[in-house]
C-alpha cells in the first residue's frame, strides 16, 4: 500500500513535538538514575543478600532495557512528524485512532494491527535467558 501523509496543523505539530521531547526527556533521566544507581551498588559480602540484591539489579536493568525500547519509538515518531506520516498506520497505512495516540503517541500500529501483531507472543519480558532455579 502507498504511504499515506496525514496534514498536521504547524501548531498541532509543535505540540506533538513538544509532548514527545517530554516523554523522551523523562525516560532518558529515568535511564540514567536506574542505571547508575543499579551499577553503584557494592557488591553484598552476605550471600544471603547476594541473591535480592542481584534480583534488583537485574529489574532495573529490564526496566532501562524496555525505556530504551521507548526512546527509540520516541526518535521514530519524532522522524514520522517530520515526513507527514505521523498518526498512520504501519500495517494498514489506515491513520490511527486518535484516543490511542493520545494516550501512547509514540505508537506506531493501529489497535486492530497492534492485535493481531501481539498473537501468540509473551506479554513479559524474561528476566534472564537463564530457566533454571
Amino acid at each position: 500500500a502507498p504511504i499515506v501523509k496525514i496534514k498536521i496543523s504547524a501548531k498541532d505539530k509543535n505540540e506533538l513535538r513538544d509532548n514527545l521531547l517530554t516523554i523522551r526527556e523523562s525516560l532518558t533521566g529515568q535511564m540514567a538514575a536506574l542505571r547508575d544507581e543499579s551499577l553503584a551498588r557494592e557488591p553484598a559480602d552476605n550471600t544471603v543478600e547476594d541473591g535480592p540484591d542481584a534480583f534488583e539489579r537485574q529489574v532495573s536493568l529490564n526496566l532501562v532495557s524496555t525505556e530504551h525500547d521507548e526512546v527509540v519509538a520516541i526518535d521514530d515518531a519524532l522522524r514520522r512528524l517530520e515526513e507527514g506520516t505521523y498518526g498512520v498506520c504501519e500495517e494498514c497505512r489506515k491513520v490511527i485512532e486518535k484516543p490511542r495516540i493520545k494516550a501512547l503517541p509514540f505508537v506506531r500500529l493501529c489497535i486492530k494491527c497492534q492485535s493481531e501483531s501481539e498473537k501468540g507472543k509473551t506479554k513479559y519480558r524474561p528476566l534472564s535467558s537463564d530457566t533454571t532455579m
